[in-house]
């Protein structure tokens, strides 16, 4: 069986205009909370080298950051009317 990524988010995001930018919104905080979360995201690695602070110091420095982002994303997903207030008030959709 053939693995098609596309076929497959394509079929998970709803049909109507709310429900696609509710999934994208979704998408994009989880994707950036993937980027900084150690110890694979290269954000936090590429943040560390930056600011050349060795990633064991710089990991509880960045929980509370990680932290934030995560209740974010969950009251994005449980509350999906919180995406759509700023397009409802200014009339876009």
């Amino acid at each position: 069986m053939r693995y098609l990524p596309g076929l497959e988010i394509r079929d998970l995001a709803p049909r109507n205009h709310s429900g696609r930018f509710q999934y994208s919104t979704i998408v994009v905080a989880a994707i950036g909370v993937g980027l900084f979360l150690p110890p694979i995201g290269v954000g936090f690695f590429i943040a560390s080298g930056i600011a050349r602070v060795p990633v064991d110091r710089a990991s509880g420095a960045m929980l509370p950051y990680i932290y934030m982002m995560c209740i974010g994303l969950l009251v994005v997903i449980l509350f999906p009317w919180v995406t759509l207030v700023v397009p409802r008030l200014l009339k876009l959709g």
